[in-house]
């Protein structure tokens, strides 16, 4: 009694530990080398440790597993992938085929015509320009040309590009020069007519009335390149309507004749 009175003894203890204190230590020491002895129960406890699965948010930290099993899957997933067949490589001028074939889609038009710009931009030079050019001068006869808003800078952007990246080309003779500018009013001129832009519409007129002073002084070379194209499309009409009608011909005589062999 006297001793348990004592500041800093029995129940005023303030350092060291206490009877029972000792006695949970000596039981967590003897669990530790019974869970130390026993393999299940490690297991359980490690998976137990590691939680159930969940799901993980993005930007949440998942933990990369690195047991045998995930190891045997990370091989197996690499000899798929070795295994698998590469897909072959698309030709540079097979792939502005594919988009030159899609082009005349109103719906696809803005995106394609984006893709398109990103092709010139890696790929076109001096050789492969030619196909570069039998595309654009289909481009300019589209007439949904300059309906979509973000579409109209596409374009835009495609035709300037062009033009400036083969401005010698365009600049070698009249023809070459003529063509150039007739690109830039069918693309780059109509599309800048949608803009809101008080400076870029004034540039815009401007570049317009120098266009039509331009036409007014070819007048005649432009009229003598209309009637032909009329007298073409008139001769084409002719040779079509003569097929037909030697076609619908041949069929009559081919009846005639399976009617006669009939009777």
């Amino acid at each position: 009694q006297r001793n348990m009175k004592k500041i800093g003894e029995g129940a005023y203890k303030l350092l060291g530990r206490g009877r029972k204190e000792r006695e949970l230590d000596r039981h967590f020491n003897h669990q530790t080398k019974e869970i130390k002895k026993d393999r299940r129960v490690k297991r359980k406890l490690k998976q137990d440790r590691k939680g159930e699965k969940r799901f993980h948010l993005p930007g949440d930290k998942e933990r990369i597993p690195t047991g045998w099993r995930e190891r045997q899957r990370r091989k197996k997933r690499r000899r798929q992938q070795m295994n698998k067949p590469k897909k072959p490589n698309v030709d540079v001028l097979q792939g502005l085929e594919r988009l030159a074939a899609v082009l005349p889609q109103r719906t696809k038009f803005p995106k394609v015509v984006k893709l398109l710009y990103r092709w010139i931009k890696e790929y076109m030079n001096v050789d492969n320009r030619e196909y570069v050019f039998r595309v654009l001068n289909d481009v300019t006869k589209l007439p949904f040309l300059a309906e979509d808003k973000e579409g109209r800078q596409d374009v835009i952007c495609v035709f300037e590009y062009v033009l400036t990246y083969n401005s010698q080309w365009f600049e070698q003779d009249d023809k070459h020069r003529m063509i150039g500018r007739a690109w830039q009013l069918a693309s780059v001129l109509w599309c800048q007519c949608f803009t809101d832009d008080a400076f870029t519409l004034s540039s815009t007129i401007t570049k317009l009335n120098a266009v039509f002073a331009l036409i007014e002084e070819h007048k005649s070379a432009v009229d003598s390149y209309l009637e032909e194209k009329q007298r073409k499309a008139a001769r084409n009409e002719a040779k079509l309507e003569a097929k037909t009608e030697a076609k619908l011909e041949a069929k009559e005589e081919a009846l005639e004749a399976k009617l006669e062999e009939e009777d």
